[in-house]
């Protein structure tokens, strides 16, 4: 239970135009305080405010990459749906074993390229 002094018991009331309010709300999203109470206390208090800084250049990256993951999953299903629809003749034979080759190196790659993305956004989302 909270000590009878860090209860708050008084109010402060404060009128501000819609510019001022969406300036207070813009410099309040940037923040990781939880209310706009809490924004405003720090605000007057004078106290730190910690303030999440996003990079806009690599925001438009991660989502060019995830783009790209989702295509290449999209490549990789349809490489292989045309790899088994393929016939079981003795001509088919060699060239299936081309394409097996084929299949597993891109899937190799595939693979490297969704971690890479994976441990990039992981780090960029912390």
């Amino acid at each position: 239970m909270k000590d009878q002094s860090e209860l708050r018991s008084k109010k402060l009331t404060l009128c501000l135009n819609k510019g001022e309010y969406h300036f207070l709300l813009d410099g309040f999203q940037k923040t990781t305080c939880r209310n706009l109470g809490e924004y405003i206390r720090k605000m007057v208090l004078s106290k730190p405010l910690k303030v999440n800084v996003r990079n806009q250049s690599l925001d438009e990256l991660m989502g060019e990459l995830i783009k790209l993951r989702i295509d290449l999953n999209r490549v990789a299903d349809n490489f292989e749906i045309s790899f088994r629809a393929q016939g079981s003749s003795d001509q088919a034979v060699g060239t299936r074993q081309e394409l097996s080759a084929e299949h597993t190196k891109m899937l190799s790659l595939v693979e490297q390229i969704k971690d890479q993305i994976t441990q990039g956004a992981k780090k960029w989302l912390q």
